[in-house]
């Protein structure tokens, strides 16, 4: 005999389907490693499972930061930081899974849904997963082939442009992105970001090619290294000895750097003797001392202040990042004798050193140098 309880679990399954209600439960990503090993610890030392209040120290103290002046841009800090509270979950859900940030379910348990800005994430229907593989014979949920996810279309969700009421860009990488060579060929952020090698993408499945989700970036020196060039030319002037350098974005597929306007890029130029002691360098102790070797988006306020966090700028006080394919040459005259040897050096910072030491996280988030070259002098310029 079927009891009342079973009817009405049977009326409300039932009404949930009519009402098109039938959207999956997020799962922790806990649930997931018990067939997924390889992929869920990669992923577990990415940014995705460290983008929230709770893993990520630095976006802990913008937020913190934020808060005083700008509840509204939290709010949307937090839509790509922690985005499963975005999904129309329950409290409780949404409140639990939060902390794992851009959790495994956020881009297989989901589909795109609207454009360009307008574009967000909508649950599939129960227990389906979507995935880059057309033949996956999972044993635990359905599957579903998805071309969006392996397309730039999808990382640009978040990944892509981001403004404020100002009506300007606080980040255009998607825009950079389409204007690009990378783009006209074909090559995508998951070449790059999510590079690809043989392996197995559950324990019982087949070998094939296996994206990484490390999802490497600003923060992996692996990526950094070489993605631009430096180059030193130099001749002699009447006063002083002059070096040309030239810095190419080798192979970045957006603004070097991109995301992030507190991210930077600094061009260090030092005139050294023949002990190799610096007699002479471009900047003292602010990059900002000689602007022209900063590659960023810097933003300011009414008062012209800069940089300033996101929600406090009113407009763009320069944006000198380097466009893919650029390359960019920047003079410098050194005006002291003895001079053997110059060296330029290129590094990326995540944010003003500034700010890292406001938030006491220089430990955490060290500069990675990307490039460096040094030049001897020929006999005749140092004569």
């Amino acid at each position: 005999m079927v009891s009342v309880w079973s009817k009405v679990v049977f009326v409300l399954l039932m009404m949930a389907v009519i009402n098109g209600t039938n959207a999956q439960e997020v799962q922790s990503f806990r649930s997931c490693a018990d067939c997924h090993r390889q992929i869920t610890h990669e992923w577990q030392q990415s940014r995705h499972a460290q983008s929230t209040e709770r893993t990520n120290p630095f976006f802990a103290a913008m937020v913190k930061w934020a808060r005083s002046s700008s509840a509204e841009d939290v709010e949307k800090c937090k839509k790509c930081h922690q985005p499963v509270s975005a999904l129309g979950l329950n409290e409780y859900d949404s409140r639990t899974l939060a902390v794992e940030g851009v959790t495994c379910d956020v881009c297989h348990a989901t589909r795109m849904k609207g454009n360009g800005k307008d574009a967000w994430f909508e649950l599939l229907p129960t227990n389906v997963k979507q995935g880059p593989s057309k033949d996956a014979v999972p044993v635990s949920h359905s599957a579903e082939f998805s071309s969006v996810l392996t397309s730039p279309q999808f990382c640009q969700t978040c990944h892509g442009n981001m403004e404020k009421s100002h009506q300007f860009d606080i980040c255009s990488t998607e825009e950079e992105y389409h204007k690009s060579s990378f783009a006209r060929k074909g090559v995508t952020c998951q070449d790059c970001h999510m590079p690809a090698m043989e392996g197995k993408s559950a324990d019982l499945g087949k070998i094939r090619n296996i994206n990484s989700h490390i999802f490497y970036g600003g923060y992996n020196a692996e990526i950094l290294r070489n993605c631009a060039n430096v180059k030193i030319t130099l001749e002699k002037n009447s006063s002083a000895l002059r070096a040309a350098v030239e810095v190419t974005n080798r192979t970045v597929g957006h603004s070097l750097p991109t995301g992030s306007p507190l991210r930077m890029v600094v061009l260090t130029v030092q005139a050294l003797d023949e002990n190799d002691q610096v007699l002479w360098q471009n900047f003292g102790d602010s990059p900002f001392e000689d602007s022209k070797s900063v590659f960023m988006r810097l933003l300011q306020n009414d008062s012209g202040a800069a940089p300033v966090p996101p929600w406090e700028a009113t407009s763009i006080k320069f944006d000198q990042r380097l466009s893919p394919d650029e390359s960019r040459t920047l003079v410098f005259d050194i005006p002291v004798p003895h001079v053997k040897q110059v060296q330029a050096t290129l590094t990326y910072f995540p944010a003003p050193a500034t700010l890292i030491s406001k938030f006491g996280l220089e430990a955490r988030l060290q500069p990675t140098i990307i490039a460096s070259t040094i030049q001897t002098l020929s006999q005749e310029l140092s004569e």
